[in-house]
């Protein structure tokens, strides 16, 4: 089940890359992040209401929570950076890397992993490194390059603290309750953000409905990855929600025109092979 949950955050956040790269380069990072968070605690709150569910909880657990958030904020911000520089085939294996510390983590919090399952891991992360890797070479800006490394490095790191902090909190209430209060403690960190540095803007309002849609996305695959914690091995999920780089290059090959070559087919089975065999 936590393969599964994996999965369907990674086709969320397939989705979510492929629009934040669009959207990234066009408009104020700050401001249209700010703006996303702030669907994602309206609508959380308006479905909390509309199922009667207490916003009541446990201040351990609130604690967490805000911890969580917060981190998915930063890494977010992290995430629209390294796409508003670098082509996706540069910035998503970097980003889809996080498992690997959320496999090391459980491994030292008492995680029996099995020879096996460490192929599987590295099948997946190989993979995706593979796809991403031989999407076609062009010059690039040596400095943006680094920029986009950075920023990719710290959105990879980010996310494995956060989904393995949201995956504990998880045991201690409702799903939809702690994701809500991950997305305001996120929101609130953003906003606070902007305030400070004087960099919030009016966000066109032809932009709205793609920023519903990038709440929706962002807000389900966080909901998914994080819901991974009411099952064994969570870790799984992680990992397998890791392949939203690849959903995110297919996409782009689609829609963007990059190449993708058989050699790159074979990766992406490989990936997908090593998702089905953690399921098992």
């Amino acid at each position: 089940m936590s393969v599964l949950l994996g999965l369907l955050s990674a086709l969320c956040w397939g989705f979510h890359d492929l629009l934040v790269r669009l959207i990234s380069q066009r408009f104020h990072i700050l401001s249209t992040l700010c703006v996303v968070f702030a669907i994602s605690c309206a609508g959380l709150a308006g479905k909390l209401v509309y199922s009667s569910l207490s916003f009541d909880i446990q201040l351990e657990v609130g604690i967490l929570t805000s911890l969580s958030g917060a981190l998915f904020a930063f890494s977010t911000y992290a995430l629209y950076r390294a796409f508003e520089i670098g082509p996706i085939r540069r910035v998503a294996p970097i980003i889809g890397a996080y498992p690997v510390f959320s496999v090391f983590w459980a491994v030292f919090t008492g995680a029996q992993i099995s020879l096996m399952q460490w192929i599987a891991v590295t099948a997946v992360l190989g993979g995706v490194a593979f796809v991403a890797r031989n999407m076609g070479e062009t010059e690039e800006n040596p400095e943006r390059f680094r920029q986009a490394l950075l920023w990719s490095g710290v959105c990879c790191f980010g996310f494995a603290v956060s989904f393995a902090i949201g995956q504990k909190a998880i045991l201690g209430g409702d799903i939809w309750v702690i994701t809500f209060y991950a997305r305001l403690s996120g929101f609130l960190s953003v906003l606070i953000i902007g305030v400070l540095s004087r960099r919030l803007h009016r966000v066109p309002l032809r932009l709205l409905p793609f920023l519903c849609l990038l709440a929706i996305l962002d807000t389900g695959a966080f909901a998914f990855v994080t819901s991974a914690g009411h099952f064994s091995n969570p870790e799984y999920g992680t990992v397998a929600s890791s392949i939203s780089g690849i959903f995110a290059i297919i996409l782009g090959w689609i829609f963007l025109k990059e190449r993708l070559t058989p050699y790159q087919g074979i990766a992406v089975a490989a990936v997908f092979g090593g998702i089905a065999f953690l399921g098992l």
